[in-house]
């Protein structure tokens, strides 16, 4: 199964490769990859603790040239193996806050389908996003977006939260 893992890693990291100097990097970067944990959910980088297995998959998920079935195929194993989808990452943002912050409505809808948390807030004391949810996080995007002239387009998204955050509140006051 590791061994799976990896070969699915390692292609979805290769298939973003546009020189040789490029290819010779990223394959020193795969060897030296290794898994901290039993599940398979934390990984390494030589000496450094990298992070969060799932969280890596969701930004390399939103990367031009990556293998979106690829990602997901990698992300479900991990899923099936235990890892959590509302882990923080080293940034302090949850998996569906990450997705929501790369404009990644494909992800953002996979994460709300296998339980990912709305209410998990992001750890970051020195930023003003910190202690939001995701709702509270997509919102803050939208705000400052429109001060910054931000023209990327989170229509996707929103429709996708309101839609979750409809059959939430219908599904508790049913109960």
């Amino acid at each position: 199964m590791k061994q799976r893992q990896a070969i699915l890693l390692g292609i979805s990291l290769l298939t973003a490769i546009s020189s040789a100097s490029e290819l010779d990097e990223r394959l020193s970067l795969m060897q030296s990859i290794r898994y901290t944990d039993n599940k398979q959910c934390h990984y390494a980088i030589g000496e450094d603790e990298a992070g969060n297995i799932v969280n890596m998959l969701i930004a390399a998920h939103s990367q031009p040239g990556i293998d979106s079935e690829i990602v997901l195929s990698a992300l479900n194993e991990a899923l099936r193996r235990g890892c959590s989808l509302n882990e923080l990452d080293r940034a302090g943002l949850s998996s569906l806050a990450a997705a929501v912050l790369f404009n990644d409505a494909d992800m953002v809808r996979f994460l709300l389908k296998h339980g990912a948390d709305t209410s998990v807030k992001i750890y970051r004391p020195d930023s003003l996003v910190n202690g939001m949810n995701t709702f509270e996080f997509f919102d803050w995007l939208m705000i400052n977006a429109a001060k910054k002239n931000d023209m990327r387009d989170r229509t996707e998204i929103q429709k996708i939260l309101a839609e979750y955050n409809k059959i939430s509140l219908d599904f508790h006051k049913n109960k």
